[in-house]
């Protein structure tokens, strides 16, 4: 779908047809001069960003040194039209160029290797829209030289025909030669002796030898001095040799006629690599252009917004670089609400260029053609823009500019909406200034309403207040140099300009006292309204970036009290962490007790007091139960709190297990289960046994981790759960946590393996086997992991 312009040839108006002249000087063929010419200015923010890749993919050809090298491709469509009717014979020139398409075509088939393929997915896209059979390549290189002629061998006829020919012209040159020879011995003939007349030798004879040679006269000279006469003994010869080459023309026309025969089922073939040949000469045409004035693809935003940095008016720029002049490049970024400027300032400072440059350059990105912008520019799609620049005047329809003006002004409000772009110069111009100031207002107040984006400029007061005061709306100066009186062509959003009428008067010469009295009509209010309206609008921005400010700090304080309550937190969830690690411990030295005691209780089943060895042994039980509740228990409230929200969590976050301190990062979720990266391995943990945690440093200085060794060291958690890890993974984690282990003062650790096959029983066994520091290793009783669990102890 195109941009809807008002009026049609609003295009134009912005000079997007010389914009589209500076391109085609680039382009190979005619055909694509005029696609180029017709280009559409698209309202697809998807069409307008795969031509865009189309044109990448072009430049990182040229810059890898392998683009496509496009031969001259000539129009076609005509002759294969003719070729499509039967039994039509086309010229040879017609031919010609259609085989120089298809050679074209067979070029560009070989240049896409596998590897080409991949790396230009989207121009490897375009020539798979066309085929052609490989045997097509050589039907015309068979009956045609490289220079065009008919080869000998197009055909059995052609070839006995040619040997004929040439074996005649033999016979001719002896004979000639003899009878050349036997005239000029008996000085019969001038100077040059032979010539050439009506494709025949013949004898160079004065005038009045002429009676003494038979044979036919062909020609004579401007003088009448010399007569050019074919000998009697050849001329049956030279019949001959004419029937040979009139055959020789016969079997010619039969060949090229079965040629385009052979040719004819592939017309339809033959549009389509033409047009195929047409679309890259399009995209290298629009590269080359975009070189010559180092344009960029900008940032592509699928909604309209005015963001452009260090953006030039494409057709200034090549202007003064070939006048060796600078030109002056313009940002325009509107935050917020704003979506309409309001340009004002001196005349010739610039106004109608900048408000040109965006209109043109807004032209150029929809029709896919880079712009000269910095590359952090974004622009967006608008599918309507509304264009009234210069002497609107018409003869034909009875109006006059202003009348014409007001008359796109109502289609402009019959049609503008939050997805048009407007573009006005001189707003309000061409009537009485109160009443057109008034009238240019009301338009505005509607457009702005209309959430319209837009670039007009004017010298009117009201028209400044108005975009001072409304939302929506923001002023923008062309910046003029007052001390030298002229224009720097910077513009400057967030003021209103001034026309700087009487200074630049000045400059000019005007007398002095017709300075002073205009100052004096114009009233000292209005003089100065300019000025107050620049000082307005500077107090407005402190306001608007102390209420920025005042906001910032709003977040900042948010952030300082969430990350109180976070501390909070954790501060009471390491408290109980403590009383679970005391308890813990308490509950081993329980179970060593139980040593003793057990070998108690056998001494007093020997001695056959069972009773007792009932009670003791109940007692030891009870004892050792109500210690794992209240072990279970703390492991509820501080591993299974349900403070923390799991829907906080999300795919890149850091977390930490709440059973240890190593910090990994979520690379999935899946319903209430998170895969993690924890250093080199991957584990599914519940989003319950999770914690936030900060990124952690990757890189650290030999000297911090030494000096931090200690600290760290005390961190260790007793207790490792390496269920669900691989056998290869669980090696590296256990060696790396019993290494942590024997620096740190930790008594004794648990890991918990589950019971599985047991080959994770056997990783722990044998790790904790190779170091000699650890005194003992065990498995608990039942009820405190039995199998599942390995006790080790220094």
């Amino acid at each position: 779908m195109n941009v809807h312009f008002i009026p049609e040839d609003g295009w134009r108006k912005l000079e997007f047809d010389k914009l589209l002249d500076q391109i085609v000087q680039y382009c190979i063929s005619d055909h694509t001069k005029s696609r180029i010419q017709n280009l559409d200015i698209s309202s697809s923010s998807e069409f307008i960003n795969r031509e865009f890749q189309k044109i990448k993919e072009w430049s990182l050809s040229n810059d890898e040194k392998e683009s496509l090298q496009l031969m001259a491709i000539y129009e076609v469509e005509e002759d294969v039209n003719l070729l499509r009717k039967e039994n039509y014979v086309l010229s040879v020139d017609a031919i010609l160029k259609i085989n120089l398409l298809i050679q074209n075509h067979k070029r560009i088939q070989n240049h896409f290797t596998a590897q080409k393929k991949a790396k230009y997915p989207l121009l490897f896209g375009i020539f798979e829209q066309s085929f052609l059979p490989n045997e097509v390549y050589f039907f015309v290189d068979r009956v045609f030289t490289e220079e065009g002629d008919v080869k000998d061998s197009a055909s059995p006829e052609l070839l006995s025909i040619s040997k004929q020919l040439k074996s005649k012209q033999r016979a001719i040159d002896q004979e000639f030669n003899k009878i050349l020879g036997s005239f000029r011995n008996q000085g019969l003939l001038t100077d040059s002796s032979e010539s050439y007349r009506n494709g025949r030798r013949v004898l160079s004879v004065p005038a009045e030898n002429k009676r003494k040679i038979k044979g036919i006269i062909h020609d004579e000279s401007g003088t009448g001095k010399t007569v050019f006469i074919e000998p009697e003994a050849i001329i049956s010869l030279n019949n001959d040799l004419f029937d040979l080459f009139a055959e020789r023309k016969r079997e010619i026309f039969k060949i090229i006629k079965s040629l385009c025969a052979e040719l004819r089922p592939y017309c339809d073939n033959f549009l389509d690599s033409f047009e195929l040949q047409t679309e890259y000469d399009v995209i290298q045409s629009k590269c080359a252009y975009s070189s010559s004035v180092n344009a960029v693809i900008p940032k592509i935003n699928e909604s309209p917004i005015f963001s452009f940095k260090s953006a030039y008016h494409p057709l200034l720029l090549l202007k003064n670089k070939k006048a060796g002049k600078i030109t002056v490049p313009f940002d325009l970024i509107l935050h917020g609400q704003n979506k309409m400027l309001l340009i004002s300032g001196p005349n010739a400072g610039g106004k109608s260029i900048l408000m040109k440059a965006i209109g043109l350059l807004q032209l150029m990105f929809q029709a896919s053609i880079p712009i000269p912008v910095g590359s952090d520019t974004t622009m967006g799609v608008f599918k309507k823009i509304c264009v009234d620049i210069g002497d609107q005047q018409s003869i034909e329809d009875d109006l006059s500019t202003y009348s014409s003006r007001l008359k796109n002004m109502k289609e402009f409000c019959d049609t503008l909406d939050q997805e048009s772009l407007v573009l006005i110069d001189e707003f309000g111009s061409g009537t009485d200034p109160t009443i057109g100031g008034a009238i240019a207002e009301a338009l505005l107040r509607d457009f702005v309403h209309k959430k319209s984006f837009g670039v007009i400029t004017s010298h009117y007061s009201n028209l400044k207040l108005y975009a001072f005061k409304a939302q929506g709306i923001v002023n923008g100066a062309m910046i003029f140099d007052q001390k030298e009186l002229q224009a720097t062509y910077e513009m400057k959003v967030g003021r209103p300009g001034s026309s700087f009428a009487f200074e630049i008067a000045a400059k000019t010469g005007l007398d002095e006292g017709i300075l002073k009295y205009a100052k004096s009509k114009t009233g000292e209010e209005n003089v100065h309204v300019e000025d107050l309206l620049t000082d307005l609008q500077r107090e407005k921005k402190d306001l608007e970036l102390k209420v920025e400010m005042l906001e910032n700090k709003g977040k900042d304080l948010e952030k300082l009290i969430k990350n109180y309550e976070s501390l909070h937190g954790e501060l009471e969830y390491k408290r109980k962490k403590l009383n679970l690690e005391k308890k813990t411990q308490l509950l081993v030295e329980k179970n060593q007790e139980n040593k003793v005691l057990e070998k108690l209780i056998k001494e007093i089943k020997e001695n056959q007091n069972l009773a007792k060895a009932k009670a003791v042994s109940k007692a030891i039980k009870n004892e050792q139960s109500k210690l794992s509740e209240q072990i279970s228990t703390l492991k509820k409230d501080v591993f299974y709190n349900k403070s923390i929200d799991i829907s906080m969590f999300k795919k890149g976050d850091f977390v930490k297990m709440k059973t240890g301190s190593d910090i990994g990062q979520i690379i999935r979720i899946k319903k209430d289960m998170a895969e993690l990266v924890v250093g080199i391995m991957r584990m599914f943990v519940p989003l319950i046994e999770l914690l936030p945690a900060r990124e952690p440093i990757e890189t650290q200085s030999r000297k911090s981790v030494i000096a931090n060794l200690s600290s760290n060291l005390q961190d260790v958690d007793p207790i490792l759960d390496i269920r669900g890890l691989m056998k290869g993974e669980a090696i590296k984690v256990v060696e790396d946590f019993l290494d942590k282990v024997l620096l740190s003062n930790i008594y004794e650790v648990k890991i918990i393996h589950g019971v599985g096959n047991g080959v994770l029983k056997k990783v722990v066994w044998n790790k904790a086997k190779e170091y000699k520091d650890f005194t003992k290793i065990w498995h608990p009783e039942e009820n405190a992991g039995g199998e599942g669990v390995t006790l080790i102890q220094l």
